[in-house]
Order: structure tokens, then sequence, then C-alpha cells
């Protein structure tokens, strides 16, 4: 099996670092035998029978499969290797790295690596000698209970507990000893900073918030903000921050192809925005350039949102709550889904025509003069659909 594989390997399409199929049967050998080559060759020798007849005890390692067990190693390391080139294996990648489980998945990895490591200085301890479990107290001495008190010793060795109940007796079982000590203590060193980072990630956004929170406790303490004050500022802040991602979302969209954009634009702009009177007939691929320029903003009870005569900055949706507003011919209140500063946001006026003052709770979102006119500097055409809709 393992001839013929070398055989298939000469005649098996390969990638390269760009994705794409290489066909080329020159290339395909070239790269075969700088790479794996030679591994499937050396697993190929039977080394257990060549060495069967040899009463030598040089030729001890050859002997009990041990040469064959590192080529089987060796040989599914190479096997790793090519899965994850697959579709299969960079779903998979996606899966254990992208999904919101991933913290879970490290976790189970760390914890399978721990019992890797442990496993390997087990049996390196009983490979370096058998003193340590001679004045060792056993039920019995079997294969079985043998390996668990190596395991045993690797696990306490390593998390730098050691009982002291399985000493060396040797002096190399000392050396041994004292390097498993050194290589243990910084792999759990690692094992304990991997899970720290895995918890302190698992929910950025939260910390995220709990940082800028801590920041603008910081910001009032050094500025002695008095009390009321005070709780209006932390009150606002913290609905501000909690509605905003660790991820600013208009980083992400500058960073996507122009398909991606659009897909991702149509989850990202509020279903009140597309509705709004301004934006009607505004293709996506143009309105998709308002994300980064939405602002979700909170006001409290009778808090003033806009105030006639006030310098205009920009237009308001709200998105929840009611407001009162008033203006020259016009009292009513204004809920969910209404909009005002348009003629502000289009540049048919520069201050605003109404007072608008929050009668319960309102969010709104908010689009600033400044961003809107970055936003669609390039395409005025779009900004005269918006201003024949007002």
């Amino acid at each position: 099996f393992l001839v013929a594989d070398i055989f298939l390997n000469f005649r098996t399409t390969i990638l390269n670092s760009d994705g794409l199929e290489i066909t080329d049967s020159k290339i395909i050998a070239k790269t075969y035998l700088k790479t794996w080559f030679l591994l499937d060759v050396v697993s190929c020798i039977p080394f257990e029978e060549i060495t069967a007849s040899f009463p030598s005890e040089s030729l001890k390692i050859f002997k009990g499969g041990k040469v064959v067990r590192l080529l089987k190693l060796a040989q599914a390391i190479k096997f790793v290797h090519i899965f994850k080139g697959t579709n299969f294996g960079e779903y998979l990648d996606e899966v254990l790295t992208m999904s919101s489980f991933s913290w879970l998945i490290s976790l189970l990895m760390i914890i399978a690596g721990n019992c890797v490591f442990c496993h390997l200085l087990a049996c390196f301890m009983l490979m370096s000698g058998t003193g340590y479990l001679d004045k060792y107290d056993y039920v019995d001495a079997s294969p079985m209970s043998t390996y668990v008190s190596a395991v045993y010793w690797a696990m306490t060795t390593m998390s730098t507990v050691g009982y002291g109940d399985i000493t060396p007796s040797t002096d190399g079982e000392r050396v041994y000893a004292m390097l498993a000590m050194v290589i243990g203590g910084i792999y759990y060193g690692y094992v304990v900073g991997e899970i720290s980072v895995i918890v302190s990630k698992r929910d950025l956004n939260r910390q995220a918030y709990q940082e800028r929170i801590s920041l603008l406790n910081s910001w009032i303490a050094h500025h002695n903000v008095p009390g009321k004050l005070k709780v209006r500022i932390q009150r606002h802040y913290r609905t501000f921050v909690a509605q905003r991602a660790a991820l600013d979302d208009s980083v992400v969209m500058n960073d996507l192809s122009p398909q991606l954009r659009l897909e991702v634009a149509a989850i990202l702009i509020h279903p009140l925005v597309r509705a709004n009177l301004v934006f009607r007939n505004v293709p996506l691929n143009a309105l998709v350039r308002v994300v980064p320029a939405l602002q979700s903003i909170s006001y409290a009870v009778e808090e003033t949102i806009a105030q006639t005569g006030e310098n205009g900055h920009g237009m308001y949706i709200i998105t929840d709550g009611t407001a009162h507003l008033l203006g020259t011919s016009t009292m009513m209140t204004i809920c969910e889904s209404d909009s005002f500063g348009e003629e502000v946001l289009l540049g048919f006026e520069r201050t605003y025509n109404c007072t608008v003052t929050a009668i319960s709770k309102v969010m709104t979102l908010s689009i600033s003069v400044e961003d809107f006119t970055e936003c669609f500097a390039s395409l005025p055409e779009i900004i005269s659909v918006m201003r024949a809709n007002f």
C-alpha cells in the first residue's frame, strides 16, 4: 500500500500558494521529491523483519516497533498537513476558529494537549529508569497500574505540586526529573496563560464595554464632575456603549469586497433608514455609504434633542420612544419611524426650524452633516435624488 502511495503521489495534482491547482507532472514530481518523498520511502522499509534475526543489542532500538511507530506518527502529521488544504479542512478550520463556541473548542484542545504532554512525560519517565516505582506502594504491578502511576507522577510534576511519593533513585532518573520539572513548569505556565486569554476573550463586546466605562469613571473623577451631572453622563454613556460592537462597523465594511459589502449592508442598515422618505429610490450600493455615518444616540426624559434657531448638525430618525415637536406653525408628538432635520442634512437650511424634546426615553439614529457630505461627496446624483424625495 505504501509503495503504491508513492507512485500515486507523482500523479496527484497539488495546490500552489495562491490556491490554484497544478497539473504539470514535472512540477508535481519536483515538489513531492522536496517534501514527503524521503519520509514515504523510509516508511516502506520493513525494519522489524530486517532486524528480527540480529542478536546485537545495538540494534535494540529497531526492535519492538519503535521506529515503525515513529514513522507512523510522521505519516499522520503528513496526512494532517494534506487534510488542511482540502475544502473540508478549510471548513473545519472555520468552524474551530470562527464559531461562537470557539472558546470551548480551544479549551478542549488545551485539555487534550495537556493529556498528551502528561502521557509523553510518563513514557519518558519509565524509559529513563525503573527506580521511580521501586519504593512506591502498588496494588499490583500490572502495566496499566504502572502507566497510571507514571501519569500521576507526570501530572504532579507538571503542576508543580510534587507530593514526593514517587521519587528518582539514580542519577539518570534525577537528571530526567529536573528536566521534566523545567519543561513541565514552562508548559503549565503556558496552559494557565492560554486559559486566561480564552476567558477574557469569551465576550469581547462586554470586555470593551467594561473598559470604556472604567475610562469614563476615571475621566469623571479627574474633572470632579458634580453628582447629578455625573449620573446623567454615566446613564447616557452606558446606553451609548452597550449598543456598540467591539469592532466598528465601518472598519469591517471598508475591508470587504463590493459584493460582500452590499450583502452586509442589507443587514447593518436599519429598516427605518431604508424606509425613510429621504432615502427612497436610493440604490443599495449607494445607500451602503451611509453605514459609517449612522450613530445611535439616546436622550433622557425632557432632554432637548434640537432647538429652534440652533445651528443644525444633522438628521435624526427616532427608533424608540416619543418626543414633542414644536415648530413655527406645528405642534405634534413624534414617535418611532418619524424623523426631523432633513432640511439641514440636505443643505436647504442651516438651522433647525423646530424644537424637539423627549417625552420618554428616546433612541435615535443620527446622521451628521459632515459625515453625510463625506460619504456622498463623489455621488452628487444620489444627493439630487434625496433632495427630490424631500
